[in-house]
């Protein structure tokens, strides 16, 4: 008897891996390559992405590129943004603001409260020129600071370690948390702007974002593309 042996080629289907996203959720079996997903918005152009300086010239693209100290909810409620806690003294005068360790910036170091007593100190500059100056004159000694009668250095700012900042009011100030929540609140890298001047805000070489997003290619006058920051570790996952 001859034994006769048969082959048999099956076929077995490869499961196709998962494509998970940077938040976490698994995306559909059709979805398109994680690389070719693109969020396109319609924007207009700014000159630069100094937000401390020229409302009116900003990029509106960084929006998604820093956040402030606190972040507003839809109805106004304030939650963490760079400071995870938070508290008034006694005489509703002084704001301490205690800022995350985790909170860094798109090259990595870390977000500081020296980063925000020099933006506030700048914006209060009257060398800076902001046009939304008058919106922190509640601020101690803001208006005169502002207008030159008072050094920059007594503007009622300070930072009293890497992540304390104080921030102290000529009077009782409710309404403090939607002051350092408005987007000419948002920070500036101390050492950035110490390097290249005003120039820090016109090239996406020098733009340190401490948002969920970093600007990675400007096309002046076509598009500006941004990536994720992968740094970022807030509230406003990208």
């Amino acid at each position: 008897e001859k034994k006769v042996v048969e082959t048999v080629i099956v076929e077995v289907e490869k499961e196709a891996p998962k494509v998970v996203n940077s938040l976490g959720i698994e995306l559909p079996a059709d979805a398109a390559p994680i690389e070719k997903q693109i969020w396109p918005k319609a924007y207009y152009e700014g000159k630069n992405f100094d937000y401390n300086k020229n409302i009116y010239e900003w990029n509106s693209m960084g929006d998604e590129c820093f956040q402030a100290l606190v972040l507003p909810d839809s109805d106004w409620n304030f939650y963490p943004g760079d400071a995870d806690s938070w508290e008034t003294s006694a005489d509703g005068t002084t704001w301490t603001f205690h800022i995350n360790p985790d909170r860094k910036w798109s090259d990595g170091s870390p977000v500081t409260a020296h980063d925000y007593e020099f933006t506030f100190k700048r914006l209060m500059n009257p060398e800076t020129a902001n046009n939304y100056a008058w919106f922190y004159y509640s601020f101690k000694n803001a208006k005169a600071v502002n207008t030159g009668e008072k050094p920059v250095d007594e503007l009622g700012v300070k930072a009293l370690d890497d992540l304390t900042l104080t921030i102290t009011t000529e009077t009782p100030t409710p309404y403090l948390l939607m002051i350092v929540a408005f987007p000419t609140s948002w920070p500036v890298n101390k050492a950035m702007v110490e390097k290249y001047g005003d120039e820090w805000s016109k090239d996406v070489s020098t733009v340190l974002s401490n948002g969920p997003y970093v600007p990675a290619e400007w096309n002046r006058g076509q598009t500006l593309t941004s990536k994720l920051n992968p740094y970022y570790t807030g509230p406003k996952k990208p």
